[in-house]
Order: C-alpha cells, then structure tokens, then sequence
C-alpha cells in the first residue's frame, strides 16, 4: 500500500488556466483549474492562451478527467446534455441515455435517429396496445389519443419525424443545434410522463 501511495504522490495535479466547460461524465457545469497542461503554464512564455487551456482538466465534482486537445480545441469526452429523468424503464433509459452519448460524442444524427426511436418506445411502453414495427405517424397518434403528447406538441413530434428521414433516407448530416432541439424535446416529454406524475 506504501508503494502505491507513493505512486499516486508522484503525479501531482497542477494549476491551470481556469477553464469552464460541462463535464462529460457527471454533467456538472464547472469552471476548473487543475489537471496536467501539454504544455509549459508559465504565462510569460510564447505559449498562446489556448494552448494553455490545452490538456486534462480535472472536474471538481466527481474527479474524472477531461481532455481538451490543442489542435482543435475539442472537449473529450463532450459534454453530456440533456438531464437524467427518473423513473424510466430500462428499455426507455438505455434509449435516452444512446440519444446523450451520440450528442456528446457529435454523433448528431445518430442522436436524432435515437429521439425518433425514444417517441415510438415511448408509446409501446405506456400504451400496451402499441404494436411493434408500425409507421411512425401510428405511434404519434396514439400519444395525442391518450393524451401523452398534446396537439401542441404534436409540430415538434413531426421535426423529429422528418429529422430522422432525413437521417435515413438523405446525406445531409443533422446540425449539433437541431440535435440539442430533439434531446431536449424528449427530455420534456419523458418527465412529463414520468417524472412529473402523481
């Protein structure tokens, strides 16, 4: 146990330029200054500012690392978005959380194919007369039917309807912008039914 103590000593945390950025593990929004710079942190060298903020950031809330490189400035692993919602099923859960992991690694429009794929879960999970295999426009309906989804709701229903044919059927790729619409779109519509019932 001495040795390995002694390990753990040897890689001591260093002083950074203060960065924000919302960690891709716990999803807390910090602002960190400790971790291990790529390169020197003295300020009076050439480095240039973002080279300073290059490296791993260590997050204060649950003390995992984050990688931001210096060739492009990218965050590894991304920021999680989208928050937690309780009380799901394991089949919903896992689908929500597939739609955040593509988000997070920029895989948007996969992540749009996955919100698609949340809204039909979603009816099959809550209406057990939901058939599996059936077109979009049937699970869309029997949410508003049932009141899971209100007419209102129903236009953003459809973006995602047409977001995932063009996922499926098109080249064109789906925007980060248009990715966090759908995350958060479903993010709402799954506390709703799940989070927010009495």
């Amino acid at each position: 146990m001495q040795h390995l103590k002694e390990d753990m000593e040897y890689y001591q945390l260093m002083i950074m330029v203060s960065k924000k950025f919302n960690c891709g593990y716990c999803g807390s929004s910090i602002s960190s200054e400790k971790g291990f710079n790529i390169k020197s942190n003295d300020m009076t060298s050439k480095n240039t500012i973002k080279e300073l903020k290059s490296g791993v950031y260590i997050c204060h809330s649950c003390q995992a690392p984050t990688f931001f490189s210096p060739y492009d400035g990218k965050q590894y692993p991304g920021a999680v978005y989208g928050e937690m919602v309780k009380n799901l099923s394991k089949e919903l859960e896992s689908a929500y959380n597939e739609a955040r992991d593509c988000f997070k690694v920029s895989a948007y429009t996969a992540s749009a194919l996955m919100c698609r794929k949340i809204l039909m879960h979603l009816a099959c999970d809550l209406e057990k007369e939901a058939i599996e295999g059936e077109s979009f426009k049937y699970y869309i309906n029997l949410l508003i039917e049932k009141n899971h989804l209100t007419n209102k709701l129903k236009p953003m229903a459809e973006h995602i309807r047409g977001e995932g044919n063009t996922a499926t059927h098109k080249l064109e790729a789906t925007s980060k912008e248009s990715s966090e619409k759908l995350i958060k779109f479903v993010e709402v519509l799954l506390k709703i039914n799940y989070e927010y019932v009495l």
